[in-house]
């Protein structure tokens, strides 16, 4: 994921968010820089990147991912943020 376009539609802040946590979740990946709860962390702030910018199938799949190791993990608050972030494309379409 590292070095993918992200196009640009919210504050740079926003932008920043996105690249730091693509380019956390692909060094766990393959360097296991990041705990397994940074990990959740970075796909669920990943997934809510690609929410506000419309990419809701990849957004869904980020959050997935976060919600799955967030339940292996016991991780109860993690589960809550994951499953709320997942519904909203649903309850909310574009």
């Amino acid at each position: 994921m590292v070095g993918m376009a992200i196009p640009h539609t919210g504050s740079a802040m926003h932008g920043l968010l996105c690249v730091r946590c693509s380019a956390c979740v692909q060094s766990t990946r393959t360097e296991g820089h990041c705990s397994q709860v940074g990990l959740a962390e970075a796909l669920y702030k990943l997934g809510v990147c690609f929410l506000q910018i419309g990419y809701t199938a990849q957004a869904l799949d980020h959050l997935q991912q976060s919600l799955a190791l967030a339940q292996e993990l016991g991780d109860s608050l993690g589960q809550a943020l994951a499953l709320a972030q997942v519904k909203s494309p649903y309850a909310h379409p574009i």
